[in-house]
């Protein structure tokens, strides 16, 4: 998406123009004294978020938008980074800690992955799911 210039007269003056603006839900954010933004909005020029902030503050500062979606009812956060987990495997955290990749995997995360049952992995998927939320 290209952001379009405004004229720098009128009641546009001053304004952001913004090709998204995503606005009336809630915000988790990463600053730590306003970590949640109810009523939120965000505004994006391009590639960039632009704003960030209660939705009624963050419109007075765009001058419109080519699209705006309502996500009322629906939080928006950053994204997960640590994407590659085997969550299963939080049942065997700390077993041969200090060893090499190979032999780790011989004495203690095969031998756990083929004794674990369904049950097992679904109990140890939703540990790890829970720690990764707490712990970002």
């Amino acid at each position: 998406m290209k952001s379009t210039a405004l004229p720098s007269c009128g009641e546009n003056a001053g304004k952001l123009a913004v090709d998204l603006l995503c606005k009336g839900g809630d915000i988790v954010t990463l600053d730590k004294h306003d970590p949640y933004i109810r009523n939120g909005a965000l505004a994006v020029a391009g590639n960039a978020i632009v704003a960030v902030g209660p939705a009624r503050e963050v419109e007075e500062r765009v001058a419109g938008a080519r699209r705006v979606v309502d996500f009322s009812g629906l939080t928006v956060m950053p994204g997960l980074v640590d994407g590659h987990t085997h969550l299963f495997q939080n049942l065997g955290k700390t077993l041969g800690d200090g060893m090499s990749l190979l032999p780790w995997l011989a004495k203690f995360m095969m031998p756990l992955a083929t004794a674990v049952n369904q049950s097992d992995a679904i109990s140890a998927s939703r540990l790890g799911a829970l720690h990764g939320l707490l712990s970002g």
